[in-house]
């Protein structure tokens, strides 16, 4: 009865993100709903790729993975072991690229990492991806980048967007999102929810004998996010507001139905993950030249995983079977000084605390603990010589306590101590930018940035399959990238980079330690090196068009043997919009993915191409949009073994309406 309601609430306005412009540096640059509490670079002249709210499903991309996966440093890549959705930004996985949310850390503390599925793209204004030289003020752990999600703000009396649809899977979504500003107040609400009950596979799918094809089995999720904001704005020099949000997700794994002998099935599902934030943020100007931004913040993450004998997922009697419960908590918060020196500089200080807590238990078990506290203090600053030329430069320090680390005893039915171990990081970055009129701008930097070993990676017995190792010590890297922007005649954009980036304590998996057994090590130093380029253009309104390609090469210099797992060495990814009407467009899309290390001993997944058709008509504030995904139903894997969707069809209604005021 509920599936059918929500499927006849397809009326709706998606304030997503989208991939719309191929070559994904920068979109029309819509910022008048923008929650300006939530931006965390203090410094105009820093240049990041940044998706701004501006179409609606034209292609479907609904969650935050599948929004950045178009930009040409960025790799998509299912995580079949555990069901999620993840990318890598130039090799680093979300461990070293983390999750805020209007400045915000809002990553699971325990791994380190966020299944981006979770975060859907529905009432947020935009997403900012920053590379290589982040700026200080996210704090800890950008060892790669950072992901801002930036929610919204409304500038009228009411700005209400619905948003309605489905897709193949038995898939529908339904979204609401409210807001209001009146006098010295203002008001946002937003609300999205969404349900699909299996995957639909490719027709060429040959049978496995755990997977027999059409739909993939135990690949259903469910989610629903809330968030409300209220603000209040005295004076031009003060604002405040505060946060509430709440997110839900039961989700099945489907099982590894691969070629790999030393790949262990897993009959998961997590009938709970839930995640519930508070949040304060506040912004005062102290005087001319000096601003004082502060947040304070708490998290709560529940788990419930459950593992099953076999793929009837209905009895756990077996030795790996097990019923797992999460209980996670954090608390923190920074201030930000920002001082205007004059015309020409600009510094920003900040300091950082973080105070992490992690509870498990499998069912029938006793509760065991781990925590650690992070602080971190840190400078940015910008120098601007004349109109041309912008000096960037920052450093900071970061300091994580190991507080407390338990393990249990099965034979004892009881909770021991690890050792523990603190660690310490230095960080620091210079850029240079030139800008050539309205030509081109130039920039090349070089930063040493630092990631902290997770509690899992520290801690983790793996299930029996692993060993901890307690003294991990942080990995460190130094990034160096050159980067051209250039906009030339014919309504012609190009952008191009290259980058080359040396890691040391490099932290990976080894396998086979011991006799079926990994752990997390240091692993000594490694390198990524690669080049980015793409190319846009429009032709008056009638036409848009842009390719982009990724090239990325990841190499272990101390242990050759340990290979880098999910990010191909080539891809690409071309676009086209065409506009015959005013009202309508068609949308035409490819990718091409290239051959990628599925595990850190070789077993590898195929390269694939795949292409994606959409149109979308407006009238009146209503959006109708639809298309097809995976055009031509190729069989495609992002980790060997687990199966991507094949051909699939997408139907979205969109409406919004703003007051006159």
């Amino acid at each position: 009865m509920m599936r059918n309601i929500y499927k006849t609430l397809i009326l709706g306005s998606l304030l997503a993100l989208s991939a719309a412009d191929t070559i994904a540096q920068q979109t029309t640059n819509d910022t008048t709903k923008v929650y300006g509490l939530g931006e965390v670079e203090v410094v105009s002249e820093r240049v990041n790729q940044t998706v701004f709210r501006q179409q609606s499903m034209e292609q479907n991309r609904t969650d935050v993975s599948e929004a950045l996966s178009s930009l040409p440093s960025v790799s998509y890549v299912y995580a079949g072991s555990r069901g999620e959705s993840m990318i890598y930004l130039r090799g680093f996985d979300t461990r070293g690229i983390p999750l805020f949310i209007d400045g915000i850390p809002v990553y699971v503390s325990y791994d380190g990492t966020m299944d981006l599925a979770s975060f859907k793209t529905f009432g947020y204004s935009k997403i900012v991806l920053s590379q290589g030289m982040s700026a200080m003020s996210y704090g800890p752990n950008a060892l790669g980048g950072v992901i801002n999600l930036v929610s919204l703000k409304p500038q009228k009396k009411l700005e209400i967007e619905a948003l309605g649809g489905f897709s193949s899977g038995n898939g529908n979504r339904f979204g609401m999102s409210a807001g209001s500003k009146w006098g010295k107040f203002y008001l946002q609400a937003d609300y999205y929810r969404s349900e699909q009950d299996f995957i639909s596979l490719s027709g060429k799918f040959i049978s496995r004998p755990l997977e027999d094809g059409k739909k993939l089995e135990n690949s259903h999720s469910k989610d629903q996010n809330m968030r409300l904001k209220i603000g209040f704005i005295p004076n031009k020099n003060h604002e405040y507001s505060l946060g509430f949000s709440h997110q839900t997700r039961e989700k099945g794994n489907p099982a590894y139905s691969g070629n790999d002998s030393l790949q262990l099935a897993r009959f998961w599902k997590w009938p709970v993950w839930n995640k519930t934030g508070l949040y304060a943020l506040g912004k005062s100007r102290l005087n001319k030249s000096l601003s004082l931004k502060t947040t304070a913040y708490m998290d709560y993450f529940d788990n419930k995983l459950e593992s099953y004998d076999d793929s009837t997922y209905s009895s756990q009697t077996r030795k790996y079977a097990f019923t797992s419960f999460y209980r996670d908590h954090s608390a923190g918060g920074n201030t930000n000084l920002q001082a205007d020196l004059g015309e020409q500089n600009t510094l920003n200080t900040s300091v950082h605390y973080k105070y992490d807590q992690h509870n498990e238990h499998n069912e029938g078990e006793k509760n065991r603990m781990t925590d650690d506290q992070t602080l971190s203090i840190g400078m940015d600053d910008a120098h601007r010589f004349n109109d041309s030329w912008v000096l960037l430069s920052g450093i900071s320090w970061h300091l994580r306590q190991g507080l407390h680390a338990q393990e249990y005893f099965a034979s004892a039915d009881s909770v021991g101590n690890l050792a523990t171990k603190n660690d310490d990081a230095l960080n620091a970055q210079l850029g240079l930018q030139y800008f050539l009129k309205k030509w081109a701008v130039f920039k090349g930097s070089v930063a040493h940035k630092t990631r902290f070993a997770t509690m899992k990676e520290r801690y983790s017995y793996k299930n029996g399959r692993g060993l901890p190792n307690p003294g991990l010590e942080s990995e460190r890297a130094t990034l160096y990238e050159l980067e051209a922007r250039l906009f030339l005649p014919y309504n012609l954009q190009m952008t191009t980079s290259a980058f080359y980036t040396h890691i040391s304590n490099a932290i990976q998996l080894v396998e086979e330690v011991e006799p079926g057994k990994s752990q997390m090590q240091n692993t000594g130093q490694s390198e990524f090196k690669g080049a980015d380029i793409s190319l846009s253009y429009e032709w008056k309104s009638l036409l848009k068009a842009g390719v982009s390609y990724g090239y990325i090469i990841q190499k272990n210099l101390s242990r050759p043997e340990i290979l880098y797992t999910d990010v191909p060495e080539n891809k690409w990814r071309g676009e086209i919009v065409v506009k015959p009407f005013k009202f309508a467009k068609i949308i035409g899309s490819a990718l091409y993915f290239g051959e990628r290390n599925s595990t850190s001993y070789g077993f590898k997944a195929n390269a694939f191409a795949t292409f994606d058709l959409s149109a979308a008509a407006e009238w009146k504030g209503f959006e109708l949009s639809g298309g097809v995904q995976n055009l031509s139903d190729v069989y495609y894997e992002y980790t060997e073994g687990f199966p991507a969707a094949g051909r699939n069809y997408f139907v979205n209604l969109v409406y919004s309406f703003e007051s006159a005021k």
